[in-house]
């Protein structure tokens, strides 16, 4: 992942990355990786619902 960061995001590590390259990193784990909601959520640090907010079809335990 600090590759990752490195190579397209132009950072050395996701904790210096601001609230959109956040959602860009969780994109690409998405996309690249097929990474679920729970993983992005830990290994970009963005809370669950937001990742559920983005990508709302791979959500398993939605609050309402």
């Amino acid at each position: 992942m600090y590759r990752l960061c490195r190579e397209v995001l132009k950072t050395d590590k996701p904790a210096f990355l601001d609230e959109k390259g956040r959602q860009k990193l969780a994109v690409l784990l998405k996309n690249k990786y097929y990474a679920s909601n729970g993983q992005i959520s830990r290994v970009a640090k963005i809370p669950l619902s937001e990742v559920n907010a983005l990508f709302p079809l791979a959500a398993k335990n939605q609050i309402k």
